[in-house]
């Protein structure tokens, strides 16, 4: 349903990891390196320094209600007028006729100057709300900052861990096949119960489980610490392919 969810299509088979599974350490192999560079280009907390910054500049914008302003005008019309005028004589009751011929232009120039002296406190207002918006933004980066330390340190200790992790149950699992095969020698003569076979069998399917499950956490955490660092590509995908 997640990848339905993101794809927009239900997925016909979902592939698993092949028996030739590689376990890359992150390079660098220093945590604090990860750190500085997650510091440097990760994406959200990019996202939030600019939201900080846009904030800030809103403020220098709010500010500006109280400044004069100086605007400069200029104006060009022209009207022509043609035709003819017929007005009725009193005195005789005839028409006179009378030739329309107007062209007339019109131009403006003009210089405003507007210095706002009290405006009921609105600008004094806005200031004070983008301030606040400032502050909000501000304390946002730094729980991002934050978040995004912890993520990349979460991420690289457990691809370590992981590394490590797989390594065992792949031996766990190894010596419970063995441990299996021996309980059902041992139930073939006689020696061992069928509850001993289906215990062991048991003890071999959970190592098989949680070696499986380890196999995805290592490759998870490798990706998460790639996007955490803001490197992740499309070729980090294509490579655990």
């Amino acid at each position: 349903e997640a990848l339905r969810e993101i794809t927009g299509e239900y997925p016909q088979t979902l592939a698993n990891p092949g028996k030739e599974f590689p376990l890359i350490p992150p390079a660098p192999q220093v945590e604090q390196d990860w750190v500085d560079i997650s510091l440097q280009q990760n994406l959200a907390l990019e996202s939030a320094k600019i939201g900080a910054e846009i904030t800030r500049d809103n403020i220098k914008i709010a500010k500006g209600g109280h400044w004069p302003t100086l605007d400069l005008g200029a104006s060009y019309g022209n009207s022509a007028q043609e035709g003819e005028s017929k007005v009725l004589d009193p005195n005789n009751d005839e028409l006179r006729t009378s030739d329309i011929d107007n062209d007339s232009t019109s131009k403006q120039f003009g210089i405003q100057f507007r210095l706002p002296i009290f405006s009921g406190g609105g600008v004094s207002s806005q200031v004070q709300e983008q301030v606040y918006l400032h502050r909000a933004a501000r304390e946002n980066y730094e729980k991002v900052a934050r978040a995004t330390e912890r993520e990349t340190r979460d991420a690289y200790l457990g691809v370590i861990a992981e590394i490590a992790r797989v390594q065992a149950l792949a031996r766990s699992e190894d010596s419970n096949k063995t441990a299996l095969e021996a309980t059902e020698a041992g139930y073939q003569v006689g020696t061992r119960t069928t509850v001993d076979v289906l215990t062991q069998r048991q003890s071999l399917f959970l190592s098989q489980t949680q070696y499986a499950r380890s196999k995805y956490d290592y490759l998870i955490n490798a990706l998460k610490l790639k996007q955490a660092a803001g490197t992740l590509n499309e070729d980090d995908v294509r490579l655990i392919d």
